[in-house]
């Protein structure tokens, strides 16, 4: 495959992933009967929606093998937060498109969910640590400082106040990106990958 070629497809994946997760999350919950619930989450859509070009800027600048590497920690990760956020009051009502009623199991619309936010977890690890000094990783980490952002101003929309899990999220991913950003962290991998 030429690299034009590869290029459009990373594009075409970074803008397809998201689409589709919030397309079949859609389609799900709607299933469920749990639309209604998917529907007042559309505050936080915003700040999801920032990651559509991070997403296509750190594919177009990371290794696609160390992503696929660190999805299985991404999913743990995610598979964690989903279950705090079926234990925590202030999350409940938000989320219920995402679990079964008794808040037991994932719904379907939760496992893409679920899975979407495993693969962004993993890009932005990849991201942070592999992203080799650029231009576009240079606006790929201010992107990221955005969607950082963005979620405080959801949180808010959300629960009417900013949530302690999300203020951590938001300080870790910012100072991170930020620190790619001053300090331009080089790839280094004493594993040859």
């Amino acid at each position: 495959m030429g690299l034009d070629n590869e290029i459009a497809l990373l594009i075409a994946v970074g803008i397809l992933l998201p689409t589709s997760s919030f397309g079949f999350q859609y389609i799900f919950s709607r299933i469920a009967g749990t639309h209604g619930y998917f529907l007042q989450r559309t505050k936080m859509y915003f700040a999801d929606w920032i990651l559509v070009p991070f997403t296509v800027l750190a594919l177009l600048t990371v290794s696609i093998r160390h992503v696929l590497l660190l999805i299985p920690v991404g999913l743990l990760v995610s598979y964690i937060g989903h279950r705090m956020w079926a234990k925590n009051k202030f999350y409940k009502k938000s989320i219920l498109h995402f679990f079964t009623p008794d808040y037991r199991r994932l719904s379907h619309a939760g496992l893409i969910h679920l899975l979407y936010t495993g693969f962004q977890i993993a890009l932005i690890t990849t991201f942070i640590f592999t992203a080799p000094i650029s231009p576009l990783v240079n606006y790929a980490s201010l992107v990221l400082i955005f969607f950082a952002f963005s979620i405080l101003q959801s949180s808010f929309a959300m629960h009417k106040k900013i949530l302690e899990s999300d203020l951590v999220i938001v300080i870790t991913i910012s100072a991170l990106a930020l620190a790619k950003l001053i300090f331009q962290i080089p790839y280094t991998s004493s594993l040859g990958l």
